[in-house]
């Protein structure tokens, strides 16, 4: 199995490269012109991925039919890596964790506009978003939402928490879990 030639095992359904922060831009960027159209999984936390690494996954995005999971944890995409990705995420997608990114309000509008109603898992937990990027969640929020991660982000009490947790409740989320 080779990063560099795109040689995976035939039918490669899940790849993890979890805490391999040297892979960087760069090697995001090697990685994302050689991804399987077989993927379901996709899971680059912890891997030293900026907006750069980002806007290369986000142009291989659209051949991965396939896919249910991206997680992107704990990299350091923001705002300008969320605008070029957004309109890219698969329309099979299940789960998105994007937390511990630097993204923040405007992020938070732009995935809205452009997020798979069929999403059952969003993480969006230790981000910069505010108020109003919540404000933009509780509007967008589907009743396919399972569990949905907003804790540890800027978030006041009266505003973005209640309009969450007022959508959450307005919404048939059977045996779903809100954590803000």
């Amino acid at each position: 199995m080779s990063l560099a030639t795109g040689t995976w095992p035939p039918q490669l359904s899940v790849l993890v490269l979890h805490r391999v922060p040297q892979l960087g831009d760069a090697g995001t960027q090697v990685l994302a012109a050689n991804l399987p159209p077989t993927l379901t999984t996709l899971k680059l936390s912890t891997a030293g991925i900026g907006d750069t690494g980002a806007s290369a996954l986000a142009t291989r995005l659209p051949l991965l039919p396939l896919l249910t999971e991206l997680h992107l944890s704990r990299n350091d995409i923001g705002d300008v890596g969320i605008r070029v990705l957004a309109p890219h995420l698969p329309r099979s997608l299940a789960v998105l964790d994007l937390s511990y990114n630097p993204i923040g309000n405007d992020s938070a509008r732009v995935l809205v506009e452009h997020m798979p109603v069929t999403l059952v898992q969003l993480h969006l937990e230790c981000t910069e978003i505010g108020d109003d990027g919540a404000m933009c969640v509780a509007v967008w929020m589907p009743p396919t939402l399972k569990r949905l991660q907003l804790f540890n982000c800027r978030l006041s009490k009266d505003c973005g928490q209640a309009a969450i947790r007022h959508a959450w409740a307005s919404s048939p989320h059977v045996g779903g879990s809100l954590y803000m």
